[in-house]
Order: structure tokens, then C-alpha cells, then sequence
């Protein structure tokens, strides 16, 4: 890859969405070709964690490597190229993911140990308004020794492996929770 991927996501058309350092290109049999650059996005950023939702818009957040400092962006990009930023002031952008229903979009700011919940309908887009917050949650049990875990996703054939990957070490880590988890949805 010419530059650190942040996040990838499958393509309706096949091939991949592939959320680089300076923009989100799209990734095949080729060279990976730039898809879009939002505007806003400024040098010294990198994209960081990104998901498809349903309708196939892709989520992905940016941050300012190595320092952190709180002008990250979570911007949704369209299967036209359109980037929406939705959120500012993010230092590190981390797990975003909807509920089953698809009413609910989950979103951290890691170094802030929260999980923002919002309201999310498919036609509107996100609310912009925070539901709840989820801090100091239980844990019911600790799955694996990853250190700085980043992102998982449910896979295998009845989608009951938890991967999970980790900043530090590079890990990539599988357990079998005991829980099925949801098809990725592709961007497209």
C-alpha cells in the first residue's frame, strides 16, 4: 500500500474501500486510485476507523498522528464520492457500529473511554443527537490479551468468530464468544 490503510470495506461492485492516510481510495486488481479527498481534510490527519451502514455509506474518522490532539473528523461518504462531515473535535476514531435494528450508531473517541449511542434512521442520516452514553460498562468477560484492541468483526461461516485486531504488535486476535454477529454491509 503506498500509505498505512485505517480501514477497509468490501464494495457492492467488488473489489474494496480502502481508508488510507490522505484520502479513501478504491482498491482491485490495480493500484489503489483515490475515490475522494473531503475537502476539510488537512495535512498531518490520517483516516483511522471506518464501517459500512446499511444503506452502504461508508463512516470513517480521521486523527492526528502521533499526538492525538482533538481536531479528528467522522465524516460518511457517499457511493457518488459526496463526504459529509458530521462530527468534529475527535482525537481517536474508533468502533463504529449500528445496533441490529439499525436505529442506533455507536461511535468512540478512545481516548476519551466512551461509546456514543445516537439515533440513527437510514433515510435521515444521524440525528446529530447523542442518546446515551456507555461508560464503566460490566464486563462480562475478557476475550483475548490484546493490547490497544482497535476494531472486531464477526466472521466464519455462521459469522460466530470475534475478530479483533490491536494497534500495538499488529495483533489480530479470534475467539468464540458464544454470540452470532451481523454481515458487514459493502459500500456501493
Amino acid at each position: 500500500m503506498p500509505e498505512q490503510p485505517g480501514s477497509i470495506a468490501l464494495r457492492r461492485a467488488g473489489g474494496l474501500l480502502v481508508a488510507m492516510q490522505s484520502g479513501v481510495f478504491l482498491l482491485g486488481t490495480r493500484e489503489p486510485k483515490l475515490f475522494v479527498r473531503p475537502a476539510e481534510h488537512e495535512a498531518g490527519l490520517r483516516f483511522n476507523d471506518g464501517r459500512c451502514d446499511r444503506a452502504g455509506r461508508f463512516w470513517v474518522g480521521t486523527l492526528k498522528d502521533p499526538d492525538f490532539d482533538p481536531v479528528g473528523v467522522l465524516y460518511r461518504i457517499e457511493a457518488d464520492g459526496m463526504a459529509t462531515a458530521f462530527r468534529t473535535g475527535i482525537h481517536v476514531p474508533n468502533s463504529i457500529a449500528w445496533s441490529p435494528d439499525g436505529r442506533t450508531m455507536y461511535f468512540a473517541d478512545s481516548p476519551r473511554h466512551k461509546i456514543w449511542a445516537f439515533d440513527y434512521d437510514a433515510a435521515s442520516r444521524l440525528s446529530g443527537r447523542l442518546v446515551r452514553r456507555c461508560r464503566g460498562l460490566p464486563v462480562e468477560r475478557r476475550v483475548g490479551s490484546a493490547t490497544n484492541p482497535t476494531c472486531c468483526c464477526f466472521g466464519g461461516t455462521h459469522l460466530d468468530t470475534l475478530y479483533i485486531t490491536s494497534a500495538k504488535g499488529a495483533g489480530l486476535f479470534a475467539a468464540v464468544p458464544g454470540v452470532n454477529g451481523l454481515a458487514e454491509s459493502r459500500f456501493g
